[in-house]
This record gives C-alpha cells, sequence and structure tokens, in this order.
C-alpha cells in the first residue's frame, strides 16, 4: 500500500513535457527539477479556482451530510420497528445507488428538456423560487448551478449512512439515561448534547473523517455532471489534476505535484476539523391524544425522508419503461401510461457500442467478486494478527491504514498509471482486481480487528485446552463469531469495486471489451444523447446488484457499523 505513495512523490520532481516525458516513463534517465513543477502549479490561477471550489463544496456538504444524517438518524430512533426499517432501507437504496448511476438520474432529473425540477420551479409563483425563467434553464453551463447539483447529488447519497450509522449507535445508550433526564426536565435539545452527543463522540469524530474524505475527494459524479473535462471553471482540486495528468499534452510532474498538494491539504483539513471537534468539549451544557398526535407527526416525517430518497429512483424507472414521445411529454407523467421493454432490449442488446451487455456485466462481478474475496481473506489474517498479538510499530501499522484510507483516488491514479504501464497492467482486469483489492484492505483490517478484539480470549484457550490446533480454534471458534464483522466488510468492498469509475475510466483506456458497467452506462450516456429511456434502463442494470446485495445484508451491515466506529 506503500508503494504508490513513494511514486508519487517522484514524477513531480522530473520534467514533463513533451520532449522530457521519456524521463517519466523510463526510457530516458531522469533530469531532477527540484521545485519548479509546484511553482509553475501555485502561478496557475486555474489551480486557486479549483482550491476555493473544492474547500467551498467540501465545507458545505461535510455540514449538510452530517446535519442532514443525524437529524435523520435520531428521527429513526423515535419511529416504529416497521416504519423505521422502511425509511431506513430506502434511504439506505440510495446509498447503494452507484455514484455513476446516481449522476445520470441527476442529470436526467435536471435536464433542460424534459426534466422534471426545471418544469415543477417553472410551475412555482415567482415571490417562492424567484424570478428566474426555470423553463430550459440549464444547470451544468456555470460553476454556480452545476455545484448546487453535485450538492444535492452528494448529500442524498451520503446522509444515508450517516443516518444509519447515528441510528445503530443510539441503539447502544441505555433508554434509563434520557429517561433519567427527562425527569431532570431536560428538554431534548440538551439532552442531546449533555447525552447523546459524548457517549456517539467516536462514531461522529468517524463519521466526520470519513465525509471529509468523500467529499472533498468527489471526482465521479463531478467529472459526469460538469461534462467530464470540458468547463475549466467547474474544475474542482481532482479534476483539475486528472486533466493535467491525461488531457493532451499529458502532463505527469505537474500532476504528480498536484497530487501532492491535493493530499496534503485533506490531510490539514482532517487534521483541524478533528482537533476543533476533539477540543469542544461536550457540548452545550391530555397524554395519550398528545402520544398520538405526535406519533403522526414523526411517521409524517419518516414518510417525507423516505419520498425524497425514492423519488430519483423512481423517476429513474418510471422514465425506462417510457417511450419516447411520453419522456419529453411537455407535462412530466409518474408512470408510463404505454410502458415499453424496448429501452432494456436496446441496452442488453448492446447497439450503442457494439459489444453485449453480458460481457460488461460478466467483467464487473469478475473483478468485483475477486476483489472481496481477496480482500476479506487478507483482512481477516490481518486484522487477527493486530488484534490478538502484540509487535513492533503496531500502533504505527493501524495509523497507516488511516492515512492510507484518507488518499483521495485522485492523488494515487497518476503514480499507479505509470506504474502499471511499467508492468503491463493497463488495459487487464487484473489491473483492477489488484488495486480494488487494496482500496478495500484498509477499512476492512480496521473494522475487522474490532471485531475480533471483542471476542473472548477464554473461548480460543478453553479450545487450546481441549486439544484444537490452531486451525481448528480459528475455523470453530473466531470466524463464526467473526462472521458478521466479515458480512460488513464485504459490503464496502462490494459496493467499491462495483461502482469505481476513475481507475476504471484511466487504466481500461479504449480497450471496450474489457470495459467494466460503469463505463458502459458512461459511454452509454455520452453517446446516448437525449436517449433517457434507454439510459436510465441501462442505469438501472447497473444498480440492481449492488441494491439485491446490500438488501440481502443490510442487518448484518448495521452491527459492523457500530463495531468499526466504537470498539477498540
Amino acid at each position: 500500500m506503500s508503494g504508490p505513495q513513494f511514486r508519487r512523490t517522484s514524477p513531480q520532481f522530473r520534467r514533463t513535457s513533451p520532449q522530457f516525458r521519456p524521463q517519466v516513463t523510463g526510457t530516458q534517465p531522469s533530469q531532477w527539477v527540484g521545485g519548479r513543477n509546484y511553482a509553475t502549479i501555485l502561478a496557475d490561477p486555474e489551480f486557486w479556482l479549483s482550491l476555493r471550489i473544492s474547500l467551498i463544496f467540501a465545507a458545505v456538504v461535510v455540514s449538510l451530510t452530517l446535519i442532514t444524517g443525524t437529524l435523520v438518524g435520531l428521527l429513526l430512533n423515535r419511529l416504529g420497528p416497521r416504519m423505521a426499517a422502511f425509511v431506513s432501507t430506502s434511504a439506505l437504496l440510495a446509498w447503494a445507488t452507484p455514484a455513476v448511476s446516481a449522476s445520470v438520474i441527476f442529470f436526467w432529473l435536471f435536464d433542460p428538456d424534459g426534466g422534471i425540477v426545471d418544469w415543477t420551479l417553472s410551475k412555482m409563483p415567482h415571490w417562492l423560487v424567484g424570478s428566474t425563467n426555470w423553463a430550459g434553464f440549464n444547470w451544468t453551463t456555470a460553476a454556480l448551478p452545476a455545484y448546487t447539483l453535485l450538492t444535492l447529488l452528494v448529500v442524498w447519497q451520503s446522509f444515508p449512512f450517516v443516518a444509519v450509522t447515528v441510528l445503530a449507535g443510539l441503539k447502544t445508550i441505555p433508554a434509563e439515561l434520557h429517561e433519567s433526564a427527562r425527569v431532570d426536565g431536560a428538554g431534548p435539545w440538551r439532552a442531546f448534547w449533555k447525552i447523546t452527543y459524548p457517549l456517539l463522540k467516536p462514531i461522529f469524530l468517524v463519521l466526520l473523517l470519513l465525509s471529509i474524505i468523500w467529499d472533498f475527494g468527489v471526482f465521479t459524479q463531478a467529472y459526469l455532471i460538469t461534462g467530464a473535462l470540458g468547463n475549466r471553471d467547474e474544475y474542482n482540486l481532482g479534476i483539475y489534476a486528472y486533466a493535467k495528468a491525461f488531457q493532451l499534452p499529458p502532463n505527469y510532474g505537474l500532476a504528480g505535484a498536484l497530487a501532492v498538494i491535493l493530499t496534503v491539504v485533506l490531510l490539514m483539513i482532517t487534521v483541524g476539523y478533528v482537533r476543533v471537534r476533539t477540543a469542544g468539549g461536550d457540548g452545550v451544557t391530555g397524554p395519550r391524544l398528545a402520544r398520538a398526535l405526535r406519533r403522526i407527526a414523526l411517521n409524517g416525517c419518516g414518510a417525507a425522508v423516505a419520498a425524497v430518497t425514492l423519488l430519483p429512483i423512481f423517476w429513474m424507472i418510471s422514465t425506462a419503461f417510457k417511450p419516447r414521445r411520453e419522456i419529453f411529454s411537455l407535462t412530466p407523467h409518474p408512470l408510463p401510461a404505454h410502458p415499453t421493454l424496448a429501452n432494456f432490449a436496446n441496452v442488453i442488446s448492446g447497439k450503442v457500442i457494439g459489444i453485449s451487455y453480458w460481457t460488461f456485466f460478466r467483467n464487473s462481478l469478475l473483478v468485483t467478486v475477486a476483489s472481496v474475496v481477496l480482500a476479506s481473506l487478507i483482512s481477516l489474517l490481518a486484522a487477527v494478527g493486530v488484534a490478538r498479538f502484540r509487535f513492533r510499530f503496531r500502533t504505527s501499522y493501524l495509523i497507516m491504514l488511516l492515512i492510507v484510507q484518507m488518499l483521495p483516488q485522485q492523488a494515487l491514479v497518476i503514480a499507479l498509471f505509470i506504474d502499471f504501464r511499467s508492468v503491463n497492467l493497463l488495459d487487464s482486469l487484473t489491473g483492477l482486481i489488484v488495486v480494488y483489492t487494496s482500496f478495500a484492505l484498509p477499512i476492512s483490517i480496521w473494522m475487522l480487528r474490532n471485531f475480533v478484539a471483542t471476542v473472548p480470549r477464554e473461548l480460543e484457550e478453553a479450545a487450546a485446552i481441549d486439544g484444537a490446533g490452531p486451525a481448528r480454534i480459528f475455523w470453530r471458534i473466531l470466524f463464526p463469531l467473526v462472521a458478521p464483522g466479515l458480512v460488513a466488510t464485504s459490503v464496502f468492498s462490494f459496493i467499491f469495486a462495483w461502482n469505481e469509475f476513475i481507475f476504471a475510466l484511466t487504466f481500461l483506456g479504449l480497450d471496450q471489451p474489457k470495459f467494466t458497467l460503469p463505463l458502459y452506462v458512461n459511454y452509454f450516456f455520452g453517446r446516448g444523447g437525449a436517449a433517457w429511456g434507454s439510459i436510465m434502463a441501462a442505469s438501472i442494470t447497473y444498480t440492481l446488484p449492488p441494491v439485491v446485495f446490500f438488501l440481502l445484508v443490510r442487518r448484518r451491515m448495521r452491527g459492523g457499523l457500530v463495531a468499526g466506529a466504537v470498539k477498540g
């Protein structure tokens, strides 16, 4: 895992203009240029614009995600079991939706020619939505509306994870604590800051850290919403670095320096946020009818949350079954009047790209399953070693896992591209398996370590006294007790491998028979033009497997979220 970090710090000091590019590819000796690449970047106005956009976007999205997710988590804790299960499952469907599919769905919702958002805003009174002519308004041609759309998209996908994690943490708080606080006259706000927040602070810190990492490093959604590498005024830092590396003429030296800057900025922001949070202390210090009304209000809020999270998914499904004339009707209709399977037939046949859909499905399934199996096996063995044995640099190793997890994909893709080209792993599914496995390992090892640590040593010692060897103890005692954690970590590995876009886009190039489904949907989206029915059908076929997988393991996943955040 440390190899790419060393490689990333190398191209930045090399000459990489066209006449010197062989020095990066290895066909000529390297020439040291000191900090010239950094000086070039710092003198570029586009860098400062992209940095400002990234910082503002991360601050807004992280805040909205944590606030929304916490409020929804508190709401879920007050709902009845059935309603809470319905709302949480509805919300997590948004989290399980691949980033490529979610981006395409929101692009269609905000499309100026037939999108439901522009139509809805144009029907509202001006005093409510302003004097802008919303009919035909294009959300992607300028930075402010584009990042408004992007903020809604990222928050929609991110807050369910926060909500369910907070809910799982709330279930661990004894009810007697809140009852005592109510008896003492504490209101909901004071009870939250005096009881809930201090007890869940470890979970909030983990969620804060993960939100910063994920939101500051947003690439896939920004890449698709802003039109790939088109409008430079809409570049965030990740897209700016990617453009420097892979747009003609490519400049790996500048891109390598940008990757280091991106990583340093993210580390500084993370450390600053966490220090502020940890230094802030524990925070600021007729009955049957009332209960019925409160229950109705809570259920109404829960239904509203479910509706907001399910609307984009519902509109995707509805559009996929509509014929073209209904899709572009002047008045959008929620359900198709004349349902058709023609859009799915167009996708499955692969007419757009000339290759069967099942080729891309097989590629994605192969890469995902191989990555999950490898990551689960390696992380389980590593977690047992870290949890059960004391060795030199053990703490340093655990810290390194967190640091590696904090590094954004855009910061590593350049160095890995150079490395993989030197060992002939470009245009190869094997290369993707290696990358996906390595990216899944840090969080898998960290979470599984906490599960292993909760297994009493006395069980293993009793089995050893009865004559069981290490292998038998592992498979008969440890493995069954750690299995729920293995399921929880496999969810993260599966969703990451199935949804991943930037490495597949970079490493597979133009070798279309090796494309995974995210690239197929992106290709379909780019070439499909206004064929929104087929585009939504392609998004459904891509979204369905991770959603089904998530629904099968969602119960076990909740326990893994809490164990990974609180234990150890």
